[in-house]
This record gives structure tokens, C-alpha cells and sequence, in this order.
């Protein structure tokens, strides 16, 4: 009688063993805030995983300012894990007739790689990219952003600015994607007709920023083309734009460090256009002013 109750207790712990290690390797985001570019969409990507849900999808339009973009709230259960990843499908609140579909795996120590598939509600795949989401221990980047540039927004309010009036040349504020070292980052770009200029990169993941100035005197110009030197001693301190329209800018930066080229990246810009100008109180209104 004891041999089998020592059996059975053995065999119970068995079972008790494999769940354990089953629940133990299936991979599951942490909680926290993941955020990251995605570049085709032209959207910054936030993924916040909470102590208790429901957890939630978030988009900004990077096009217009963050002042549009999307919020999809999900559950537990909607989140389905496996030991190597995760697939999350919601609906499109952009496109109701589509949804999205998230594919989630693991990515270096807080990094998680998503690829992004829209799908039609047959099942069907419309379109499909991939991106980075790092994980973000302090203030989001778009909150970091726009309580910087609030001023920014306000013109667009206060001052009731058209999108018409702020195309002059290069100059006015800019903003865009930096792709480097294959990692993808929110660039700024305040380019002023006098005084002092400023080329900024937000450092996804983190909250750091990299700023480098730049004088009148430090600017070529060539037809379309601007060769830049600021004044930064490692990031961007040569900057190549070109103006492909009134709205865009395409962008290569590198530096000269003991002779040698480094930190090359190439960026796109699309100019500051919160839209239209009264949707800019939105954000001064996320950021209590």
C-alpha cells in the first residue's frame, strides 16, 4: 500500500514538474511600456502591458505631429503565448473591415520584434512590416516630445497657422525617422532662418536625446541640396539634406572622429504639421496647459 502511494506521489509530482516548466518557458512580455518606429507606417509604436488588464496598442501618426493615431484596448486571453512568441489579433480601429494581427518574439534583454500583419476579416494578409519595440523605464518618447516642442503646437492654436504659411524652404520645424546601425530612432529637425539651429535624435527606449547646433555660417547650398557642419563632436556632426518637395526632406548624417567616418545613418523628414491647426489642442491638452 505504501509502494503505491509513494508511485502515485511520484507520478503526481511529475505532472506537477512538466507544468511548472511548461509555464516557465512560455515567453510572455514583461509588464512595462514597449515602444519603438515603425518605419513604413510613418508610426510610433507603444505597447503597455499592465499588472492587470487590460493592456493596450497604441499609435501615433508621426505624419501629422502625433496629433492622431489610435488606441486598441486587449485582454489576457487575447494575448496568445508560446514558448517562442506571442500572437496578438484585434480589430483595426482605422479600418473596421480589417484587423490587426502581431506576431511578438523576444529581442535582445528588453527588445521585442514584432511583425505587423493588417489582414482583411477573411483572413486574408493586406499588408505586412516589422519593427523594433524596446522597452521604455521612464516617460514615454511622445510624451518627452511634446511637453519640449509644446510651443510648437501652440502657434498652430493660439496663432491659427496654416499648413501654407509654414512652408518656407527648409526652414520650420521638421520631423522624422533616422534609421542607424539597423535601429530606428525620432529625429527633429528646427531649422531657423536666423540664430541658432538644432538637430535632435530621441534615442528610443530610453530617455536620452542627441543634440547637435548649427550656424548659418555652417551651411553650403547647392540647388536643393544643404551640406551641413554643427557643432556636435560624436552624433551628426555633418549633415547632407535634400528637399525633394515642399513637405519632405531626405537626410544622410555621419561624423569625423580621428579621420574616420562613423555613425553613418540616413533619415527622412516630413514637415511639422499638426492636423489641421485646431487639432494641435489636443496635445496641450494631454500635457495640462
Amino acid at each position: 500500500m505504501q509502494l503505491l502511494r509513494f508511485i502515485s506521489l511520484c507520478g503526481l509530482l511529475a505532472v506537477m514538474s512538466k507544468v511548472s516548466l511548461a509555464q516557465n518557458t512560455e515567453f510572455r512580455p514583461g509588464v512595462g511600456l514597449y515602444e519603438g518606429v515603425n518605419a513604413q507606417g510613418w508610426l510610433f509604436e507603444q505597447l503597455q502591458i499592465n499588472e492587470q488588464p487590460p493592456h493596450a496598442l497604441v499609435r501615433f501618426s508621426i505624419v501629422d505631429a502625433f496629433t492622431s493615431g489610435s488606441v486598441v484596448e486587449f485582454s489576457e486571453e487575447q494575448l496568445q503565448c508560446s514558448a517562442s512568441e506571442c500572437i496578438l489579433d484585434v480589430v483595426n480601429p482605422n479600418w473596421l473591415d480589417s484587423r490587426i494581427r502581431l506576431i511578438i518574439t523576444p529581442q535582445f534583454d528588453q527588445g521585442l520584434r514584432v511583425l505587423d500583419i493588417t489582414t482583411h476579416q477573411e483572413g486574408k494578409a493586406w499588408s505586412s512590416n516589422s519593427y523594433l519595440l524596446l522597452k521604455q523605464a521612464g516617460e514615454s518618447t511622445v510624451k518627452r516630445f511634446t511637453e519640449q516642442h509644446i510651443a510648437f503646437y501652440k502657434q498652430f492654436v493660439e496663432h491659427n497657422v496654416s499648413t501654407d504659411e509654414v512652408q518656407d524652404g527648409h526652414y520650420g520645424p521638421w520631423l522624422g525617422i533616422l534609421e542607424q546601425d539597423e535601429k530606428r530612432d525620432l529625429v527633429f529637425l528646427e531649422f531657423n532662418k536666423t540664430g541658432r539651429s538644432r538637430f535632435i535624435r530621441y534615442v528610443t527606449g530610453t530617455a536620452s536625446t542627441d543634440e547637435a547646433f548649427f550656424e548659418a555660417g555652417k551651411i553650403n547650398e547647392a540647388g536643393n541640396i544643404l551640406f551641413i557642419r554643427t557643432s556636435h563632436n560624436v552624433f551628426a556632426n555633418k549633415v547632407l539634406l535634400h528637399r525633394n518637395s515642399t513637405s519632405m526632406i531626405n537626410g544622410y548624417l555621419f561624423s569625423e572622429l580621428h579621420g574616420n567616418l562613423v555613425q553613418p545613418g540616413s533619415f527622412k523628414l516630413r514637415r511639422f504639421q499638426p492636423r489641421p491647426p485646431g487639432n494641435a489642442r489636443f496635445i496641450i491638452k494631454q500635457q495640462g496647459e
